[in-house]
């Protein structure tokens, strides 16, 4: 099972190289930014239109920062260019002032956590697929974890009810999960893992409110800790972030507190107003 998943996880992260690979070791201590960065999905011959056109963002080491907006707006081409998936066409995207190119990016990848809309749940026990069948686990650490995204009581069920023959296991792909329940499994995988930049890519979609709310607050809790990318199409996850940056059409038309960024009228506004939050 470990070895599928890493090859899994190879296909993510090297679906396409990057155009130059550094020796430079990550510096976590700094911001992570994106300096005049353009991006269009297909060669400059064709003359195919930017999916992301003059982006300009700041990533600030240990806050949560957020980004929303319209589906296709290029939220997740923005994700793919944080996490070295893809190469900008025009500008630069750096840590901590060093620019990717620099960086040995296989080091950069590993202290990433990617939690995406739809994870990779396997044919095993909860704990299996939170821990990757390690046993140098913290068991303080996994109860900690485990509770605060919800799951201590659906994993004491599955072990109560579970096939002795068989085992504790969730399914074919997770099928005796529900969506929620999948999520919350792949949050609690990256949770654990000691990484450095944590990235929720709609991650909480298929969640109730009241596990919502529970994510949220597990989210806050790394604050200072790690640094956080919230990408989210519903805006109560974001409520409390540091920072937040809205992208229309690829590229950033506004950006600032939730709050500053609600009164100041335009797409937000209208945003969290169609979800009624305020």
């Amino acid at each position: 099972h470990l070895e599928v998943y890493r090859r899994v996880q190879q296909e993510l992260l090297t679906q396409q190289e990057v155009a130059t690979v550094g020796q430079r070791q990550p510096d976590w201590s700094g911001d992570l930014e994106l300096n005049q960065v353009s991006f269009s999905y297909g060669s400059a011959a064709a003359e195919a239109p930017f999916a992301l056109r003059n982006i300009n963002m700041r990533i600030r080491a240990g806050q949560v920062t957020a980004i929303v907006g319209p589906s296709g707006c290029g939220k997740s081409t923005l994700v793919d260019l944080m996490i070295g998936l893809l190469p900008p066409d025009q500008g630069t995207v750096s840590l901590s002032g060093c620019p990717y190119t620099e960086l040995d990016m296989s080091q950069l990848q590993q202290q990433i956590g990617f939690i995406p809309q739809q994870p990779a749940v396997f044919s095993d026990s909860i704990r299996n697929n939170i821990t990757f069948w390690s046993e140098q686990i913290d068991p303080q650490r996994y109860r900690t974890v485990v509770d605060q995204v919800g799951l201590a009581q659906l994993e004491a069920q599955h072990l109560a009810t579970s096939d002795p023959g068989v085992g504790p296991g969730v399914g074919e792909s997770g099928g005796l999960l529900s969506g929620g329940e999948r999520q919350r499994v792949s949050i609690a995988r990256e949770l654990l893992r000691d990484t450095r930049l944590l990235i929720f890519d709609e991650a909480t979609s298929a969640l109730d409110s009241q596990t919502e709310q529970r994510i949220t607050a597990a989210i806050a809790q790394e604050r200072g800790q790690r640094t956080i990318v919230v990408i989210a199409h519903r805006l109560a996850t974001i409520r409390h972030s540091d920072w937040i940056y809205v992208v229309d059409g690829g590229q950033i038309v506004a950006e600032g507190t939730f709050d500053s960024l609600h009164q100041e009228g335009g797409l937000f506004h209208k945003l969290v107003e169609l979800q009624r939050l305020r």
